[in-house]
């Protein structure tokens, strides 16, 4: 039977006891500080993020906290409480034990295989589509990047530091793949999501299927993101591919 998590409200006095005065500050975020909490006498973890300014009132505020907290997807960061009081304003989340992904994919000594970034990346993917489509508004993150994904104890990623709202339309690897070709496969989808075009990038579905997809599968973009519909380039994005091989 699954767990049923209920939202909770704390008031700010809570929110100094969770954090033991703010003594141990995780990081920085792009809507606020984050620090280190204990909840339910020192069985829970959690991360609490303390929001600079908004300028929504408290009203607005406790209506995004509601639409977030519907969210349970196993890829997209749990929602366990809030603080609204007075011009005050706090998310408590789930704790993520890993850290952030930048703390390992841009280490030279902490590093993943192609088949652990491989399932990263569609874990992520996952977790971005449930954002856009799963719940009743359309949430966009607007700053998706390494340090915004978190992971677990098992490293599984968790999309972290959204919080904008806007109205909007509401496996696949076997063990013995070839891992240039592999390699191959993530960075072509990665070149589809830099596209400088809007109407030429993928969407996270359509990431999805491509990361799912065999590693012969993925066609290669129209052109490299770096070359305009007027430059006459002299190579291709394939050859560019190529390099990799080598």
């Amino acid at each position: 039977m699954q767990q049923v998590l209920v939202l909770m409200r704390y008031a700010y006095t809570n929110i100094i006891a969770i954090t033991d005065h703010f003594r141990d500050k995780l990081g920085q975020g792009g809507y606020g500080s984050i620090y280190k909490g204990v909840l339910q006498r020192g069985e829970v973890h959690v991360a609490v993020k303390m929001l600079g300014y908004s300028n929504c009132n408290g009203e607005t505020f406790i209506s995004e906290v509601a639409t977030i907290c519907k969210i349970h997807h196993v890829n997209v960061v749990r929602l366990i409480g809030f603080c609204s009081e007075n011009n005050i304003r706090a998310l408590i989340y789930e704790f993520m034990p890993r850290g952030s992904l930048d703390k390992y994919i841009f280490s030279s000594e902490k590093s993943f295989s192609w088949d652990k970034l491989n399932e990263i990346a569609l874990g992520i993917a996952r977790g971005l589509n449930c954002l856009h489509q799963g719940c009743d508004m359309q949430i966009v993150h607007f700053d998706i990047k390494p340090h915004n994904i978190l992971l677990n104890s098992n490293f599984v990623p968790k999309v972290a530091d959204f919080g904008q709202l806007s109205q909007g339309d509401a496996n696949g690897i076997s063990e013995g793949v070839d891992m240039h070709k592999l390699e191959n496969k993530l960075c072509i989808i990665g070149l589809w999501c830099i596209q400088m075009k809007p109407q030429d990038r993928p969407t996270m579905r359509e990431v999805i299927e491509m990361l799912e997809a065999s590693v012969d599968g993925i066609q290669m973009p129209p052109r490299p993101f770096f070359c305009d519909d007027e430059g006459d380039s002299s190579y291709s994005a394939i050859s560019k591919l190529d390099i990799i091989e080598e």
